[in-house]
C-alpha cells in the first residue's frame, strides 16, 4: 500500500511540475515592461501577453517601492485598481460628426468625455482590475482611507484587462497605450507602455452619430437650449437592453423591443435639478 501510494504520489507531482505556467504567472521577474521614478518612488510594470485580441485577457503586474527617505501619505482604498491604476487608451480615429452651437455643442463634448470617447485624439477604450476580483460582486465603499508609504515598504498587485469593446467605444486593430499611474501626497508617478491589439471595428452607429440624432430632436435641443449658457451639464448615457435588464418598465419604453440608448442630461446649476432625455433605436437612429 505504501509503495503504490509513493508511486501515485511521483506520478502526480511529475504531473505538476510539467504543468504550463498560467498567464501572468511569470510576472514581476526579468524586465519590467515600464518603469517611473520620481521623489523616491519606483513604479514597475509587468505585462502578458504584448498581443491580444477581442475575448483575451491580458495581465499586468505593477509594483510601487518607495525607495527614498520619506513617508508621504497615499490614498490605499484602490476599489480593486491596485496601487497604480491602469487605463488603456487608442486612438480610434472617431470622426467629429456634425457642429452644433451653444447648451448642444457642451452637451455633445460633455457626453463624449463622460464616455472616454477622444475626438481627435485617443479614447479610453478599457481599465485594469485586480485579476482576482473579475467577475465577483465587489462593494467599494467611497470613503478615503490615507495612510503614509513608508520608507521601504513596497506594495503590489496582479491586474487584468479583459478586452471587450463597450456600448460607448468600439475597439480596433492597431496599438494601445497601458497608463499606470500612483499618486501620493509628495506627487503622482506615470509609467507607460504599448501593445498590440486585433480587432475588427464593429459595424453600426458610433456613438458621436447617436447623440447628433439625439441632439437633432427639435424638442430635446429646444430644452437644452433652454438653460443658462455655461451651466454645468452631467451627461447620461444608458444602452438598453443591459445586464441590469431588458427595458424600463416606464414610459417611453412601453413597446420597445429593439436596442435602444438613452441619451440625457442633469442641469445642475438651475435650481431645482432638471433632467431631460431621449430615446434613440440604435439601427435607425430614430428618437
Amino acid at each position: 500500500m505504501n509503495l503504490v501510494r509513493l508511486v501515485v504520489m511521483a506520478a502526480l507531482l511529475a504531473d505538476l511540475t510539467g504543468c504550463a505556467a498560467l498567464p501572468g504567472d511569470q510576472l514581476g521577474t526579468g524586465e519590467p515592461a515600464a518603469t517611473a521614478n520620481k521623489d523616491g518612488f519606483v513604479l514597475e510594470m509587468w505585462i502578458d501577453p504584448r498581443q491580444a485580441t477581442v475575448g483575451e485577457r491580458v495581465f499586468a503586474l505593477v509594483r510601487v517601492t518607495n525607495a527614498g527617505n520619506q513617508a508621504p501619505t497615499w490614498e490605499t482604498n484602490t476599489c480593486g485598481t491596485g496601487p497604480a491604476r491602469i487605463e488603456v487608451t487608442a486612438n480610434n480615429e472617431v470622426a467629429p460628426g456634425q457642429a452644433w452651437d451653444g447648451n448642444a455643442a457642451a452637451f455633445k463634448k460633455a457626453a463624449l468625455k463622460a464616455a472616454g470617447v477622444g475626438i481627435g485624439g485617443p479614447s479610453v477604450i478599457g481599465h485594469f482590475w485586480e485579476a482576482s476580483k473579475i467577475g465577483r460582486n465587489i462593494i467599494c465603499n467611497a470613503i478615503s482611507i490615507q495612510r503614509p508609504f513608508a520608507p521601504g515598504q513596497v506594495e503590489e498587485a496582479m491586474l487584468a484587462w479583459d478586452i471587450k469593446a463597450s456600448d460607448e467605444v468600439a475597439i480596433q486593430a492597431g496599438e494601445a497605450t497601458l497608463t499606470s499611474t500612483f499618486k501620493s501626497s509628495a506627487s503622482e508617478l506615470t509609467a507607460t507602455t504599448t501593445i498590440q491589439l486585433t480587432a475588427d471595428a464593429p459595424a453600426g452607429a458610433s456613438l458621436v452619430d447617436l447623440i447628433d440624432a439625439a441632439l437633432g430632436e427639435p424638442a430635446f435641443r429646444a430644452w437644452l437650449e433652454g438653460h443658462q449658457a455655461g451651466g454645468r451639464i452631467d451627461a447620461n448615457i444608458v444602452f438598453w437592453p443591459n445586464d441590469k435588464g431588458a427595458y424600463p418598465q416606464m414610459p417611453p419604453y412601453n413597446g420597445v423591443a429593439s436596442p435602444c440608448v438613452e441619451i440625457g442630461g442633469f442641469f445642475t446649476d438651475d435650481p431645482p435639478e432638471t433632467y431631460g432625455a431621449v430615446v434613440v433605436d440604435l439601427a435607425t437612429l430614430r428618437v
